[in-house]
């Protein structure tokens, strides 16, 4: 799922200028002008992008968000891919600069936003009155849920329904996925994760924030660095790489490994071995487990165990 990055100039912004350069691209409309006090409340100007582009036979679909929020939301047998959006700003000058644009590029649709001169905004809404220099996109995009995605995004909340195998790239704001059939991939700066519903492997890289995990058919491999992280109903292995935070995990129908630093460790309800490779501190809790209990060693806190199938080797003391 790893495609190559494009990088668009500026001189693409007008349908004429991708014709000539051959390109499928699609028709943008923008509607609307500047506004005060309109639909998103105390946003001082904004203005409708429009955009979409026919699928034919392309296999992926490749998204650049600019700061806002996202949706995407996968359809089945869609023949072309929609992108509807939202432009605010504080000024007329910076609404203007704020564009989307939707084309295909052999077998990819790229699906590319910018707004100009603008820092990333927060995931928070509305903006503060007194708040000057800001610009934002939301984007709400419908792709064919047979279609691969990648999507690289800056900040604001993210979430995905519906779609097919996903590669999520995101700067700050909580991601939320739900009903993906495929493995996805998730490279997160800071802001809750929360998945639900995935045919296929989970892979979270987070920096800050919760990672909530449920309802997976494949395995599942977190590394985090601080948050606190749950998981349930996963049908293959699990493995977490944990800095601070809380853990619990429960109602596996396969094994766990675990690599903490810092926070309580709770797992339940798990078919397989449970291997708590590395724990510096904090209390350990498992019940229940269908194969072996390892804790190989152990600097502070207590190890709880009961119902454990197999055999268990655990510290004889947090000492």
């Amino acid at each position: 799922m790893n495609h190559a990055a494009h990088t668009d100039s500026a001189s693409e912004a007008t349908g004429a200028a991708r014709i000539a350069l051959g390109l499928a691209t699609a028709v943008i409309a923008i509607a609307g002008c500047s506004a005060r006090g309109g639909a998103m409340g105390d946003c001082p100007f904004e203005a409708e992008r429009i955009a979409s582009v026919p699928v034919g036979d392309a296999k992926h679909v490749k998204i650049s968000a600019a700061p806002g929020q996202l949706q995407v939301r996968g359809r089945d047998g869609l023949a072309e891919v929609r992108v509807q959006g939202r432009a605010c700003a504080d000024v007329q000058e910076r609404l203007e600069r704020i564009q989307v644009v939707a084309e295909r590029r052999g077998d990819e649709i790229l699906i590319k936003s910018t707004v100009h001169g603008s820092p990333p905004v927060s995931q928070d809404w509305p903006l503060p009155k007194s708040r000057s220099n800001y610009a934002s996109l939301d984007l709400t995009v419908a792709v064919p849920n047979s279609l691969a995605l990648q999507v690289s995004h800056g900040a604001g909340s993210a979430e995905f329904r519906g779609v097919g195998p996903l590669r999520i790239s995101d700067g700050s704001g909580h991601i939320k996925i739900e009903d993906a059939s495929g493995d996805a991939e998730i490279i997160d700066g800071s802001g809750n994760v929360t998945v639900r519903g995935v045919r296929g492997d989970v892979v979270v890289k987070d920096g800050s924030g919760n990672v909530s995990i449920g309802d997976v058919t494949g395995g599942v491999e977190i590394k985090d660095g601080t948050g606190d992280i749950s998981i349930a109903q996963v049908s293959q292995d699990v493995r977490v790489f944990d800095g601070i935070g809380e853990i619990e995990i429960e109602n596996l129908d396969a094994g766990v490994v675990i690599h903490d630093s810092s926070g309580g460790i709770t797992v339940r309800g798990v078919g397989r071995d449970v291997e708590i490779a590395g724990d510096s501190s904090g209390d350990i809790s498992v019940s229940d487990v269908g194969g072996d209990l390892t804790v190989p060693r152990k600097s502070s806190g207590d190890v709880q165990h009961s119902g454990v199938a197999g055999s268990v080797s655990v510290p004889e003391c947090g000492c």
